[in-house]
């Protein structure tokens, strides 16, 4: 996961950015940062295609989509 400051997370929620999110961590701090702000976030899933570099591992991505959510905001 590509390391996001708080005030980074909340800035983008509040300017209505969708996140690209590859992991539970990082819908976690999105959905915080939505409920503080009383708002809800839509994301992009990113998944891996196969260079390694960005994504869910595609064999875990429908787990990771189940448990975003149930993330609240």
């Amino acid at each position: 996961m590509l390391a996001r400051a708080a005030d980074e997370v909340e800035a983008a929620v509040r300017d209505e950015v969708r996140p690209t999110i590859s992991t539970l961590a990082e819908a976690k701090a999105f959905s915080a940062a939505a409920a503080r702000l009383h708002r809800t976030v839509s994301v992009h899933i990113k998944v891996d295609t196969g260079m390694g570099r960005l994504g869910a591992d595609p064999g875990a991505a429908r787990e990771l989509v189940t448990r975003m959510q149930a993330c609240p905001a």
